[in-house]
């Protein structure tokens, strides 16, 4: 059993690569946005599992008869599986106004809150890579500084030369 973990030595790419190591490194810089764009879905799911419960569980308990039941739905419909022709259009051949709840959720959940996700990560990769580049001009300034002086010490020394001479 423990060669089969042998298979994990293919981690060490990570840390050869550098754009691998850049990406590993966003996504681990993102962890607290990630955890605030979790806590906000697990908000949306809750009050959307609550509200579903409530408005359909009486017809529909095998998919809406308790909160667990309802958040599993809720993730169905969240996750555009299935969610029209099995979830969906039963409830409205009894509430035929349930068209609305689900536009709503699946507007908030799929098209804002997985976004947000996306955009966090996209955010964590953009700071890495200005902070790259910002250190990158730095040490580039450091090097014209250095070059500069190094040309200030030799025309210093040649006017010392040429005051020498003259004298």
């Amino acid at each position: 059993m423990l060669r089969a973990l042998r298979v994990l030595r293919i981690l060490r790419l990570i840390n050869k690569i550098e754009s691998m190591r850049r990406v590993v490194g966003a996504l681990l810089g993102s962890l607290p946005g990630l955890g605030s764009v979790f806590g906000l879905v697990l908000i949306v799911f809750y009050v959307s599992g609550v509200i579903a419960t409530n408005m359909y569980g009486a017809e529909f308990p095998e998919r809406f008869g308790s909160l667990g039941m309802s958040l599993h739905t809720l993730f169905q419909v969240m996750t555009l599986e299935g969610w029209s022709e099995e979830i969906a259009r039963p409830i409205m051949a009894i509430y035929p106004a349930a068209w609305i709840f689900f536009l709503i959720f699946i507007f908030i959940s799929t098209f804002i809150v997985v976004n947000l996700f996306v955009a966090v990560i996209v955010d964590s990769i953009n700071s890495i890579k200005h902070h790259e580049d910002k250190q990158n001009g730095e040490s580039d300034l450091s090097r014209q500084l250095q070059a500069l002086q190094r040309e200030m010490a030799e025309l210093n020394a040649l006017i010392k030369a040429n005051t020498n001479e003259q004298d």
